[in-house]
């Protein structure tokens, strides 16, 4: 039993010590000033909170009356450090209780915030060692301490020491919740009212993330920042940073993006997508908790943002796991078509994803897939939006059809009868009419996927199935085989055409065209030597499609089909269709004309395989035919006349088939048509009469019938020229191209002279196809052209111009086709036609003054270049034809140029070495600008110089475009000089066209040139660069046609002529040419992205020039251009400037280059643009160029601290001037200034520069920041440089003390040369930060120096205050030693008249003492000292000031102030006499102030003393000056302490002999000039007393309290001596006159006086002068009292005369009876009893009643 209560009292022993242990610490902790209050918690909160286990309640509340204490001391004080090693200790100890835990872990919190930037970096990679082992709670603070120091101190980079600490985390759980909270970080979005938690969160979760207050946006991003940073110096494995990665890409942040994407292909490029826990994880981002049960709702995670699932689907696309991962792929699918927030990209993304899934995953919901993928395709189709995504299915529906290459004989029967079912039944619903939406859907399905396969090449060009070598058509037999085994009817020679089609119209058309293929293909191989009964095959299958059923393109296509294979094998088709005539001869009136003008061919081929008797009588029939009575139908009339040409044609081709007379006959009922009939007719009678000139030389006409014998061109001449002048552009073109037909044979100069008489004609025509067409009949009759007769009847041919590509390129070479060898008799003919041709060409068309005749004369040249190249003659003319086309490149009309330079390329082709080298040293010296002067080109009046409309209108509102209207504008404008600026214009914009012109041609010449080219890239590339900038689009499109010519690799080539382009380029971004300078910097601005600091180095401060310079362009177009270049270079630069992205020696040396240029001339421009731009790039330079940018600290910083005013709003500048006469106050403006300010780009890279100061950086930035103190203007700059300095400082710390001397030398001057108040607040801040740093001497003195201006004017003062308050505030420390200069100086100044300084000394003063007398005490002698110092002032502000203090001293420290009263008293006393001042009254206050705190004393010390101060009042109370008097009773009316508080301080009674006299004299005056009159002063009427108070009853209420103190301290026979002035005070006082406030103070005062008689106390009344004296004040005094109480309606004044009334009764009874009068006024006063309201008054009066009834019933007795 002994041991336990040994053990009790040893516990209680032990808390005891602990107790007492405690109290201690609290007496330390409370003693303990703040310089050492960090010291002494490195062992007191570390005891102190172990101590809060213990279960005794005393100890605890020690420990919680410490923890409050500490918290209140070090809350405000975050430079006071807290025991963060020995808090972890304790925490870290395994028998450490919960609560002790608990308690740690705050202060932790708390201690880890205060502690320097360095040791956290240590110490955060510490504590996520074993955080899996903390509690849930604990682990969040935990883990946000390490979030927050990677926010501040590694959102750019991470050292590597503290890195490889990182690093070091170990693979367990502790890395895993560490990564997780990273992830949980980058997820996290500020929130939104629309939202409960972020994206991919729980409420949880974010709540760990963010603890109690949600972060804000630039805090968040440098967490972000930060954590990516860590995570990538972890080199963690791909599979594990992945997610966050992928949901950092996703953020809303622009940096975080980038930065994640970079990491993205950095660290996790490798990453293995077919790991099953990364994909669960990216699963669980993509879906949350959505679908599971049993959670929480603050647990539940919400799917991840849209952004961050559709880059989750592209992964999951290419992940067979993702794929077959069920159930969350169908989670997935199902997010994508109905989840919130879905888009149209997500649902694209699920569409994708259905086709990697499972079929028996997707089974389970394919359902619901399906609607929502039917409902996708109704919403966008009843829309109209989003096209791409229905594009997308189009697209992968036709590629089924590639899919379906090579595949299994199985699956090919399966997908054929497939597509023929679908044919069938939509052939079935055609023909019953049921167009529904559904099967014409299907069959487009059907036919985009047959065709695809059928003709791979249709969408590609004509040309590329020859050059695709890897395609091979099936042999023509076998897909006979196949549609005849398929449709066995076609073999059926039973089956009557007439009846149905054998297949569809589409299909049908498909079929012919592959067949036709097919059998090209084979005619290709082996050129059908065998096995024609397949050919018969084929044609009965053609005939069987030209049945009447058969669609109009059904039929064309045919009759088209039939002509090619005849043009391959024309015997066979002539002997088959010999037979065949009729029918042939009924598709003549077909109502197609392609159908009609194939049967004519048709027609004309077979007659080579009949007799000439079939073949007169047939032409005789289709010559009668059109002679008949009967009028044909148009059709008809077509065919025929179609048909006569080919058929006689063909009879005339060898021996002629038909007589002359017959041949004669037709021609002339061809030549009849002509002259009669409409143009449609007559062009196609002159087209038949073409193709007979093919074959045979048209004969003379000596009809009688014609009225003009000879050829027939001379017959129809007229009649030509009236039909080529006619608006029928299809007729013109055929009659053209007939005029050539027929030349071909023609041998006559004269014929061939009317045929070039009628083609020249139509050289000013602006139709294209005309011109066209006439060069073809030009070619037709120079001679050489390479087709034959052959091929333009017996085959598909239309015209060499409508074949022919003329802007593409692609044009019949004359170099590779075989000419005409038939074309003897032209070939040979005279030259003089040929002669025509040149000189029409060279000498009027092709130099011609309208441009009109020169696009002719181009068209017809290329023509004849093209198709007679290989002529001799045209060889001899190639210098001449290229010099004309070398001239027509630079033509305004945009065809000539086109023409001219594929001219040019067809030039180079035809040429020889010599020329093509020639031709091409042209086009480069024209396109480099160096080239000669072109042939002068003489102007006529109606010479169009200038397009219509291209420089506006005339002054009448007329076209300015010919010589003539420009040359009437320069005289209408008098300046006839005018003229040749406008044709230097024209001049310009000629060499433009040149250049583009050039440039056509040269893309063609590029391509044959080869190695001569290289010789001149060098001039080439740079411009050819610049000019594909151009604005002229048309320009552009040249240029980039020869750049794609001679440059195979661009990107090679601009790398290689780099230099070369930019030096180009940069000259020309100067150019007077609005043109160059725009193409310039466009160029500039593309070619410089990417580049490396090497490449770019040295032209990147020319580059920025010229950004400027185009910024300031005069022409909006080249300024917006201007933009795009500074943004480029901008983005340039930045990229180059951050040392994450580019080496620090290169991001150095950028900076070095751009950042002066951006200072020197770039903020400081005068063009607004350019200001924005360089301050905005500034900005972004300091914040990725992280250290590099210290050797610039100097320059930056000033220039961002006087652009902070020089680029300020001006606006606000004006409003601040005129502020006072709109009521605004300047400071608050002055505020709203430094708030824009502060927000600004500027005041951004300001912060940016702070974080990279050091200590080697202040010794250039320190002086230059000097001389800005010094001569910087502007409200901005004077208060940005103050915060900058501030700012600097604390990040500093105690390396600025070798520079502190300087800056205090200024900035305290500057404080007090400031004349605004938050530059003055902001410069006192600055030198209070830099005073915590500075040596003992130089505080000393600032703080003596600041002391000594509060006794200056009041911007001293005022600076004096602002000053000390900031001294207290940051450097407390430092002034905690210089506390007996400030506390006085503090205290004193609090009493300055002018409200703003008090203001300030008194918000100083109250937050620097905790107590006012212990403060007063402490420094009571310093106080003093500098009291009497300013009574003595000379300075009459100073000394009222002083009085102030002495008595608010007086009145805070009474009695304590004795020892020091004799020389405040002394100092005071001497400064009532004399002149007077304003304020002099405070010194009688502090007088009297003084006197009742010390009266004792000053009693003690001298007894002669309090009749000095007496006499002192007395004589400042009896002034003559009226000032000084009404000073004095205003003393004694306002103030607390008084004449009355002196005397009773003393309380001598010899005092009433002296005062009262004074007292009467003044009361006598108010008497005098206030007569009693009583109708005056009532209750109703009150502008009369208003106007006496003013003034006299004002003092003279403390006039009667002073009478009233002189009543007290009075002997009895004193007053009995003074008795009848007391009675005439009073009876005056109590005057209608005097106002209720006096009257009030009398009736105080006649209190006292009964007071002084009364019988009670022992007081002698019996004798007769006392008794006199009572009788006559109860008599004269008490109905004048009575009187107040009648006229005055205020309670208070009721109640006090009641109590007066009451006490002069009560006394006028105690005299004997036989003395007593009778009382006059009972009556009255019963009356006043009655009617009185207040019952207090009123009780008070009924016992003056009762008292009057006594003394009545006595007198009566008597």
């Amino acid at each position: 039993m002994a041991e336990p209560s040994q053990s009790t009292a040893e516990i209680r022993t032990d808390d005891a010590e602990r107790e007492e242990m405690l109290d201690r610490m609290l007496t330390r902790l409370a003693l303990a000033d703040d310089s050492n209050l960090q010291q002494l918690l490195t062992s007191l909160l570390p005891y102190t909170i172990s101590s809060i286990s213990s279960p005794s309640p005393s100890i605890r509340n020690s420990v919680m009356e410490i923890l409050t204490h500490v918290n209140k001391r070090v809350k405000h004080q975050p430079e006071i450090g807290l025991p963060f090693t020995e808090l972890w200790k304790i925490y870290s100890d395994a028998n450490a209780a919960l609560i002790v835990r608990n308690f740690c872990m705050v202060y932790i919190e708390m201690a880890f915030e205060r502690m320097l930037a360095e040791d956290k970096m240590t110490l955060a990679p510490d504590l996520v060692v074993k955080v899996s082992e903390l509690p849930l709670k604990h682990q969040d603070i935990v883990l946000r301490i390490v979030a927050k120091v990677i926010g501040d101190c590694h959102s750019i980079q991470i050292a590597e020491n503290i890195a490889r600490k990182y690093k070091a985390i170990g693979l367990g759980r502790d890395r895993q919740l560490f990564i997780e909270f990273c992830l949980h970080t980058i997820l996290y979005q500020p929130p939104s009212q629309s939202s409960e938690c972020p994206a991919g969160l729980s409420v949880a979760q974010s709540d760990h993330v963010t603890g109690k207050l949600p972060l804000k946006n630039e805090l968040l991003l440098a967490r972000k920042m930060g954590i990516l940073t860590v995570i990538e110096a972890m080199d963690l494995a791909p599979e594990l940073v992945y997610p966050l990665y992928i949901a950092a890409c996703s953020d809303s942040q622009e940096s975080v993006v980038k930065r994640g994407e970079e990491l993205l292909k950095r660290k996790a490029a490798g990453v293995n997508l077919e790991n099953s826990d990364l994909i669960g994880r990216l699963f669980f981002l993509f879906n949350g908790t959505v679908g599971t049960t049993n959670v929480a709702q603050e647990l539940k995670v919400s799917p991840g943002s849209p952004a961050l699932r559709a880059r989750l689907m592209s992964v999951f696309c290419r992940s067979i796991i993702a794929a077959n991962s069920f159930p969350s792929t169908l989670q997935c699918i199902f997010g994508c078509f109905y989840g919130n927030g879905t888009t149209s990209r997500l649902k694209q993304l699920g569409m994708e994803f259905t086709v990697w899934s499972r079929m028996d995953q997707l089974k389970l919901m394919g359902p619901v897939i399906l609607s929502g993928i039917v409902r996708s395709l109704d919403d966008f189709l009843n829309s109209g939006i989003d096209q791409f995504l229905r594009l997308t299915i189009q697209e992968s529906t036709n590629s089924l059809a590639v899919a379906y290459k090579d595949a299994p004989a199985n699956v090919i029967k399966d997908l054929e009868m497939l597509l023929s079912e679908h044919c069938k039944a939509l052939y079935v619903k055609e023909a019953l009419s049921l167009q529904e939406e559904q099967s014409e859907v299907r069959f487009c399905a059907v036919r985009e996927m047959a065709l695809e396969n059928l003709f791979p090449s249709r969408d590609r060009g004509h040309h590329s199935v020859d050059k695709n070598t890897d395609f091979k058509y099936p042999k023509l037999h076998d897909m006979l085989d196949y549609i005849c085994k398929q449709q066995p009817l076609l073999l059926d020679s039973t089956e009557k055409w007439g009846d149905k089609l054998l297949f569809p119209s589409k299909m049908y058309v498909a079929m012919i065209n592959f067949l036709l293929k097919c059998f090209e293909a084979d005619f290709e191989q082996d050129g059908w030597t065998h096995e024609f009964h397949y050919v018969e095959t084929l044609c009965e299958l053609l005939e069987r499609a030209m049945i009447f059923e058969g669609s109009v393109e059904l039929h064309a296509t045919a009759s088209k089909a039939l002509i090619s294979i005849a043009s391959c094998l024309p015997e066979l088709v002539a002997s088959r269709y010999a037979r065949k005539i009729s029918w042939a001869r009924q598709l003549l009136g077909h109502v197609d004309s392609a159908t009609r003008e194939s049967a004519s061919r048709l027609l004309g081929i077979t007659c080579s395989a009949i007799s000439a008797v079939e073949a007169s009588a047939l032409i005789s029939d289709l010559v009668s035919s059109i002679n008949g009575t009967q009028k044909l139908r148009f059709e008809s009339y077509h065919g025929t006349l179609s048909a006569i040409g080919f058929v006689i044609a063909e009879c005339m081709n060898g021996p002629p088939k038909i007589s002359e007379e017959m041949f004669q006959s037709a021609i002339n009922s061809l030549v009849d048509v002509v002259q009669s009939e409409t143009a449609t007719l007559a062009s196609i009678a002159m087209e038949a009469l073409g193709h007979i000139g093919l074959r045979a030389r048209l004969p003379n006409l000596n009809c009688d019938s014609k009225p003009v014998a000879g050829d027939v061109l001379t017959i129809l001449h007229e009649q030509l020229g009236k039909l080529l002048g006619g608006t029928d552009i299809k007729a013109i073109q055929k009659i053209i191209i007939s005029l050539g037909h027929i030349s071909m044979k023609e041998t006559s100069s004269t014929c061939l002279n009317k045929a070039l008489d009628l083609i020249f004609s139509l050289c000013r025509s602006k139709v294209e196809d005309v011109l066209f067409a006439a060069g073809e009949a030009l070619s037709f009759i120079w001679g050489g052209v390479p087709v034959t007769a052959d091929i333009i009847l017996k085959s598909n041919y239309s015209s060499l111009s409508l074949t022919s590509n003329f802007l593409s390129g692609e044009v019949l070479s004359s170099s590779s086709t075989v000419m005409s060898t038939e074309n003897d008799a032209t070939v040979d003919s005279d030259d003089s036609v040929r002669d025509v041709i040149i000189k029409k060409l060279f000498d009027t068309l092709l130099f011609s003054s309208r441009k009109e005749e020169r696009r002719a004369g181009t068209v017809w040249l290329l023509s004849l270049t093209m198709y007679c190249g290989r002529h001799p003659k045209i060889q001899m003319l190639l210098p001449e034809i290229q010099e004309a086309f070398s001239h027509l490149i630079g033509d305004q009309d945009d065809l000539t140029q086109e023409l001219a330079s594929q001219g040019m390329s067809i030039v180079y082709e035809l040429g020889d070495s010599s020329m093509k080298q020639n031709l091409v040293n042209a086009l480069v010296s024209t396109l480099t600008g160096s080239g000669k002067r072109k042939r002068a080109i003489k102007l006529m009046e109606d010479s169009e110089v200038f397009q219509a409309g291209s420089i506006g209108e005339s002054l009448s509102g007329g076209k300015l475009s010919t010589y003539k209207e420009l040359c009437g504008l320069a005289n209408e404008m008098g300046q006839p000089d005018l003229i040749y600026k406008l044709m230097d214009l024209a001049n310009y914009q000629a060499a433009l066209n040149s250049k583009r012109g050039a440039a056509f041609g040269f893309s063609k010449i590029a391509k044959q040139a080869g190695d001569s080219l290289k010789p001149h890239l060098r001039l080439l590339v740079p411009r050819l660069l610049r000019y594909q900038y151009d604005p002229d689009k048309n320009v552009q499109d040249a240029m980039g046609h020869i750049w794609k010519s001679i440059v195979a690799d661009p990107k090679k080539t601009i790398d290689e002529y780099f230099d070369l382009i930019i030096d180009d380029l940069l000259v020309q971004s100067g150019s007077r040419l609005w043109r160059s300078r725009e193409a310039s910097c466009l160029a500039l601005a593309d070619i410089i992205q990417g580049r490396k600091f090497d490449q770019v180095s040295q032209h990147l401060r020319r580059i920025w020039v010229a950004a400027f310079r185009a910024m300031d362009d005069i022409k909006e177009t080249v300024r917006n251009s201007g933009d795009s270049l500074c943004r480029a270079v901008s983005s340039l630069t930045v990229r180059l400037c951050d040392i994450s992205l580019t080496s620090a020696s290169d991001a150095s040396r950028t900076m070095d280059i751009v950042l002066p240029f951006l200072l020197l001339e770039g903020i400081v421009s005068k063009v607004d643009s350019v200001r924005k731009a360089s301050v905005s790039i500034v900005m972004k330079l300091s914040k990725g160029a992280g250290t590099a940018i210290r050797p610039h600290l100097p320059d930056l910083v000033c220039c961002m601290l006087e652009s902070l005013s020089s680029l300020e709003d001006q606006t606000l500048n004006y409003v601040e001037l005129h502020a006072s006469n709109v009521g605004i106050r300047t400071e608050k403006l002055e505020n709203l200034r430094i708030a824009v300010a502060k927000d600004s780009p500027m005041w951004e890279t300001l912060d940016l520069c702070l974080k990279v100061i050091n200590s080697q950086s202040l010794g250039d930035l320190v002086p230059r920041l000097a001389q800005l103190v010094r001569s910087g203007v502007g409200l901005n700059t004077r208060v940005g440089v103050a915060s900058f300095i501030s700012l600097m400082v604390q990040k500093v710390n105690a390396e600025i003390k070798p520079f502190t001397t300087i800056l205090l030398k200024l900035l305290f001057p500057a404080v007090l040369e400031e004349r605004s108040a938050t530059a003055k607040r902001a410069f006192a801040s600055a030198c209070a930060i830099v005073l915590k740093y500075a040596g003992p001497s130089q505080a000393q003195k600032l703080i003596e120096d600041t002391a000594a201006l509060h006794v200056g004017d009041r911007n001293a003062q005022i600076s004096c205050a602002i000053l000390l308050k900031n001294y207290s505030s940051f450097a407390a420390d430092v002034v905690s030693g210089y506390l007996a200069i400030t506390v006085p100086v503090t205290f004193i100044a609090r009493f300055e008249d002018d409200k703003d300084v008090s203001k300030v000394f008194e918000e100083l003063w109250e937050e620097n003492t905790s107590s006012e007398r212990v403060t007063l005490q402490l420094y009571l002698a310093e106080i003093v000292l500098l009291l009497c110092d300013g009574v003595a002032s000379s300075s009459w502000s100073n000394k009222k000031k002083s009085a102030k203090a002495i008595r608010n001293l007086s009145e805070v420290l009474g009695e304590s102030l004795s020892s020091f009263q004799s020389d405040l008293l002394n100092c005071l006393l001497k400064e009532i006499p004399g002149r007077l001042w304003e304020g002099k009254d405070a010194i009688l206050y502090a007088t009297a102030s003084l006197c009742t705190s010390c009266h004792k004393s000053i009693y003690a010390a001298d007894p002669a003393t309090p009749n000095t101060v007496l006499s002192a009042i007395s004589s400042a109370c009896a002034k003559k000056g009226k000032a000084y008097r009404e000073a004095a009773f205003t003393c004694l009316q306002q103030g607390t302490l008084d004449i009355k508080k002196v005397m009773t301080a003393f309380g001598d009674p010899e005092f009433f002999g002296r005062v009262f006299p004074l007292l009467f004299e003044v009361c006598s005056q108010a008497s005098v000039a206030k007569p009693g009159n009583a109708s005056l002063i009532n209750a109703d009427t009150r502008s009369g007393e208003d106007h006496v108070e003013e003034d006299f009853s004002a003092p003279l209420d403390k006039v009667i309290d002073c009478v009233t103190s002189c009543i007290h301290l009075a002997r009895v026979q004193d007053i009995l001596g003074e008795g009848k002035s007391l009675v005439q005070i009073f009876s005056s006082t109590l005057s209608p006159g005097h106002s209720w406030t006096v009257k009030t103070s009398v009736f105080s005062s006649l209190g006292e006086f009964c007071s002084k008689f009364d019988v009670s106390d022992g007081t002698d009344i019996a004798s007769q002068d006392a008794v006199l004296l009572i009788r006559e004040m109860f008599s004269s005094v008490a109905p004048k009292v009575i009187e107040c109480i009648s006229s005055i309606k205020i309670a208070q004044v009721h109640i006090a005369a009641s109590e007066c009334l009451l006490d002069m009764t009560k006394l006028y009874k105690s005299i004997p009876p036989m003395e007593r009068e009778a009382v006059v006024f009972k009556d009255e006063l019963i009356h006043l009893s009655e009617v009185e309201k207040n019952e207090q008054a009123k009780s008070l009066l009924r016992g003056c009643i009762n008292i009057l009834d006594d003394v009545t019933t006595e007198g009566t007795t008597k």
